[in-house]
C-alpha cells in the first residue's frame, strides 16, 4: 500500500499550488513522516496500522522523493 500512495505523492507535488522550496518540501516531508510514526504508534490493530502507515507514510515519502528529483533534473 505505501508504494502505490508513494506514486500519488510524487504526482501531487506537480500540482503548482502545491510547490514549493526544497527546504519547505524537506520540512513538509519530515514532519509528516514524523507525525504518520507518530499516529501509528496509537493504533492498536493490524489493519488500522497498515492503513494509516501506508497511506500516510507513503503519501509524505512520495512528496519528499521530489526535491532531489528536481535537483538533479
Amino acid at each position: 500500500m505505501s508504494v502505490i500512495f508513494t506514486s500519488v505523492g510524487i504526482y501531487i507535488h506537480n500540482f503548482k499550488i502545491i510547490t514549493f522550496s526544497n527546504k519547505i518540501t524537506a520540512l513538509i516531508t519530515v514532519t509528516g513522516i514524523s507525525l504518520s510514526v507518530l499516529s501509528v504508534s496509537f493504533i492498536s490493530s493490524f489493519i488500522g496500522y497498515v492503513l494509516i502507515y501506508g497511506i500516510l507514510f507513503g503519501l509524505f515519502i512520495g512528496y519528499g522523493y521530489m526535491a532531489p528529483l528536481k535537483n538533479s533534473y
